[in-house]
C-alpha cells in the first residue's frame, strides 16, 4: 500500500506564516517581514528545527515563543482542544507527533496509556526521569524495606518525589505492586533496578538494590 503524501495545514493563529504537517514537522512560509524601522525584507520559508527544551517533548520557536509540536498538530488537524482534555500520545512517546498517534483525552487515559505501554515494552523505568503509575506501584511495594534515597537513585528522581509517595502526598490512588503474585514483574523490576538507572560502577547501590529484591523474592 502506498503511504499517503504528507499533509500540511496552517498553524492556528499563525496562518500565512507557518504550517504544520500530519507527520509532526513545522515550516515557515515565504513572506515579507517589516522591521521596526519600517524597512521590509523577504524571508524564505524553511523547516523549523525541533528543540528538546523539555526531555519528553519536541518543541519549536514561533514568534519568540516555544510551543510543543504535538499541540500544533492537534490544533490544526483535530480542532480546538475540549475543556479539561489533554493531547495524548497513544504510544506514550512524546517525540512521536504524527497525527495517527495523537488524540484528545483525559489525564486518566494518559496514565492508562503509560501503564499499557510499559507492559508492552517490557520496561518499568522511564528514561526521562518521570514516574509512571507502574513505577509508583513498584516503588510502593519496596517502601517498607528500602530507604527513600536508594529508591530515588534507582528511579533517577529526587528524594522528595519518593518521600511524597511514602507520606501519601502524591499518587494516593495507585496501589502497591503485589510481589507475592506477580514474580515475572518482580524479576523485571530486579533487572531494571540493578542494570538500569543505578550506575553499574556504583557497588554500594548495586549491592543494596540486589539485596533488598532478593530478600523479597525469598519471602514470596
Amino acid at each position: 500500500m502506498t503511504p499517503h503524501p504528507e499533509q500540511w495545514r496552517p498553524v492556528v493563529g499563525q496562518e500565512g506564516k507557518y504550517e504544520v504537517s500530519d507527520l509532526g514537522r513545522v515550516r515557515s512560509l515565504d513572506r515579507v517581514i517589516i522591521r521596526s524601522d519600517g524597512r521590509s525584507y523577504r524571508a524564505t520559508g524553511r523547516l523549523l528545527k525541533l528543540q528538546t527544551r523539555d526531555a519528553r517533548y519536541f518543541s519549536v520557536t514561533i514568534g519568540g515563543r516555544s510551543i510543543r509540536v504535538h499541540e500544533l498538530v492537534a490544533a490544526a488537524f483535530l480542532g480546538p482542544r475540549p475543556a479539561g482534555k489533554q493531547v495524548l500520545h497513544s504510544d506514550d512517546d512524546g517525540h512521536h507527533n504524527y497525527l495517527d498517534n495523537l488524540r484528545y483525552g483525559a489525564a486518566s487515559e494518559n496514565r492508562s496509556d503509560a501503564c499499557l505501554n510499559a507492559v508492552a515494552e517490557d520496561c518499568l523505568v522511564r528514561k526521562d526521569g518521570r514516574l509512571r503509575p507502574s513505577d509508583v506501584a513498584a516503588i510502593k511495594a519496596l517502601l517498607p524495606e528500602m530507604g527513600s534515597r536508594a529508591l530515588a537513585r534507582a528511579w533517577g528522581v529526587s528524594r522528595g518525589a519518593i518521600d511524597g509517595i511514602r507520606r501519601g502526598r502524591n499518587w494516593r490512588a495507585i496501589a502497591a505492586l503485589d510481589v507475592h503474585f506477580v514474580p515475572a514483574q518482580l524479576d523485571l523490576l530486579r533487572r531494571e533496578l540493578v542494570y538500569g538507572p543505578i550506575p553499574p560502577d556504583d557497588p554500594d547501590q548495586f549491592w543494596n538494590a540486589n539485596r533488598e529484591l532478593t530478600r523479597r523474592l525469598e519471602s514470596a
